[in-house]
């Protein structure tokens, strides 16, 4: 069309293509400005004439309504499914769902027990690490029914990770909660080409379906409260910690020697074949005792020494206060040298 080699575009049931007014209206200005017909099984059409732009301009509207009632009438569908809790896309792990549609627990056993074993240890633990460590350290392993592929609805076991453990600790299902809606998507977060993209997680109460009690549960709804509490509380002590994790607030202060009572200090391992790759992973060392000798002169002083209060009772002169880093061993040893050469008054 664009070489001018179109006189006349065919068209079978029109409205498809209408039912994006995008795609409609550049096919129409297409056809205008290269002077091509349109005609479909109604009649045929020239896009310059008024009448006839106007008139596939209401077909393409109509058929875009049309496309959006469709979808409307099929979600208002499932949303009254929903309201009477009887929509179940993918039962979360120890969960079936049961040939008439409703949900039911595991029949198995040892899946119920793992899951009752896991809520168990995050009450006494109360962390999703110390969790995921109890059940690695043990060799316990999470029950997965796949719902694709084709080991189907069979029972597998697999290591447990820290997403899985995250997403069952949330879930209100485990509460007995019924809840639809509870990952609504952000059109601004979708990042294009990937579909999945853009979901967010809405809290039970905000869901557009909110039923408690309707479904088999493994712990009660004040159970889960506490550890939706608990691992807010978790999450928020973290983010306060991880300054102390950077270089620049490390050298603020915040992390002090368990010893003596310093500031703590970034320190890289210039040494060595691997430079560039020990620059990325920097230890933290007392700030008393940071600097690192030549290779094959012995370190001078001990790792950590005593600070100024603990000296005073020892009969070593210092009125240092506790945590500011002294001098090392060498500069003290150098500075009574030179004065011993030039005089104490020089220095």
């Amino acid at each position: 069309m664009g070489l001018d080699h179109v006189g006349l575009v065919l068209g079978i049931e029109m409205s498809r293509l209408a039912r994006s007014c995008k795609d409609w209206h550049q096919l129409l200005e297409l056809c205008a400005v290269f002077s091509c017909l349109l005609a479909d099984q109604d009649g045929l059409y020239d896009p310059r004439e008024y009448n006839d732009r106007l008139l596939l301009g209401l077909k393409g509207t109509l058929s875009e309504a049309e496309l959006h009632i469709l979808r409307q009438r099929m979600h208002q569908g499932r949303l009254n499914k929903a309201r009477r809790g009887e929509l179940f896309n993918h039962p979360p792990m120890g969960y079936i769902r049961l040939p008439a549609g409703e949900l039911a627990k595991d029949p198995d056993q040892e899946v119920q027990a793992v899951i009752g074993l896991v809520f168990e240890q995050f009450d006494q633990l109360g962390t999703i690490n110390a969790l995921l460590r109890h059940l690695v350290h043990n060799e316990i392993q999470m029950p997965v029914r796949p719902y694709k592929g084709a080991d189907r609805g069979q029972l597998q076991w697999r290591r447990p990770n820290r997403q899985t453990l995250r997403c069952l600790l949330h879930h209100p299902l485990y509460a007995g909660a019924y809840t639809w809606g509870r990952r609504p998507i952000d059109p601004r977060r979708k990042i294009p080409g990937r579909p999945s993209t853009g979901r967010t997680v809405a809290p039970p109460e905000q869901c557009a379906v909110f039923l408690k009690d309707r479904c088999p549960a493994y712990i009660t709804w004040e159970q889960h409260q506490a550890n939706l509490q608990r691992m807010a509380d978790n999450q928020a002590r973290a983010q306060h910690r991880g300054a102390a994790r950077e270089g620049p607030a490390l050298l603020g202060g915040l992390l002090v020697c368990g010893r003596c009572g310093c500031r703590m200090m970034v320190q890289y391992d210039r040494s060595g074949p691997g430079h560039a790759a020990n620059l990325q992973r920097p230890r933290y060392v007392c700030a008393r005792h940071a600097l690192v000798p030549k290779p094959g002169r012995p370190r001078t002083g001990s790792r950590c020494g005593p600070t100024g209060a603990d000296r005073a009772g020892t009969g070593v002169a210092g009125t240092e206060p506790v945590g500011r880093p002294g001098p090392p061993a060498a500069t003290l040893r150098r500075r009574s040298a030179m004065e011993a050469s030039y005089g104490a008054g020089s220095i």
